[in-house]
């Protein structure tokens, strides 16, 4: 099987280093990996460097001495291979690296093809796109307003095997000095060609990632209101005791949800929404600079 990257994911393949005397020129990403396939993203705060410098530099040593041309290649870029759930393939935990992944989980049974995404309660809005050459997923995920906001997007591939790995990305940083919330995108895709006797056919895959900032929240407020606009019932919601369902009284004609906090100059935050689902999202900051969201039931 012969493989073409698309720009995008040959720019994240792409080292800097600067060695007096030599020149360094890079090779089309995925040249190692041939049989192996982009299925999504592992979106961390901070760059991980996975580029075995050591290796590269010992197998290269005589042309770096002698200024010659060296070719940085995929072989020396390290791998972190995830645990993935037997009885969910699209559940994957990468140990001691904190990150959100975002893949495409989908699966056949029974002859029957069906499209899923796996990932953490940090992705909102996912979007699966299928066509006859080829799918994309999208997702958004909510970062902390501050100053700067910074997403790194890490490759995760699948082998044949069906092993998950992930490899060393690239980021993007987003200035928001106003707080105003700002938002940027970034994509990973790839073509893969195979050729079966005479017949040669095409499939593409993108993956889509939304970075959106907002402010921290310290708690919800979730009000029943009556048919006179007179409140009936107000039930607080913070982030260590988020209910999975709601009980709405019978006399409850609609539901405003406040969201109340401060923003990141530190001061007080309070907006409201009407709920006119039987569902609704709340989102809390835990350890990670990305927000987590949780839906909650509401019971007639």
């Amino acid at each position: 099987m012969h493989k073409k990257i698309m720009g995008s994911l040959v720019m994240l393949s792409m080292i800097s280093v600067i060695l007096s005397g030599c020149q360094l020129a890079v090779a089309e990403a995925g040249n190692t990996r041939e049989e192996d396939k982009l299925v999504g993203v592992f979106v961390t705060e901070d760059y991980i460097d996975l580029f075995d410098f050591e290796a590269f530099a010992s197998e290269n040593s005589n042309k770096l001495i002698q200024g010659e041309e060296v070719l940085m290649d995929s072989k020396h870029e390290g791998r972190v291979y995830g645990t993935i759930n037997e009885n969910n393939p699209g559940d994957v935990v990468f140990e001691d690296y904190e990150g959100v992944l975002f893949i495409d989980a989908s699966y056949e049974k029974d002859g029957e093809s069906y499209s899923r995404v796996g990932s953490s309660n940090q992705v909102s809005l996912v979007h699966i796109s299928v066509k006859d050459n080829g799918k994309s997923i999208e997702g958004t995920i909510f970062a902390k307003n501050a100053p700067v906001i910074l997403a790194v997007l890490n490759p995760v591939y699948k082998t044949d095997e069906g092993e998950i790995y992930f490899t060393s990305g690239s980021g993007i940083s987003m200035g928001n000095e106003d707080g105003g919330g700002g938002s940027m995108s970034m994509f990973l895709s790839e073509e893969r060609t195979s050729r079966v006797g005479n017949s040669e056919s095409t499939e593409s895959f993108e993956v889509k990632i939304n970075v959106e900032g907002i402010d921290e929240v310290d708690h919800y407020v979730l009000k029943q209101m009556d048919e006179h606009d007179n409140q009936i019932i107000a039930e607080k919601i913070y982030a260590h005791d988020v209910p999975s369902n709601i009980e709405v009284g019978d006399q409850a004609q609609y539901m405003i949800l406040e969201k109340i906090g401060v923003d990141y100059e530190g001061k007080p935050l309070v907006e409201r929404q009407i709920v006119n689902d039987d569902y609704f999202q709340v989102y809390f900051f835990n350890e990670s600079a990305f927000v987590e969201g949780y839906s909650i039931q509401l019971n007639n």
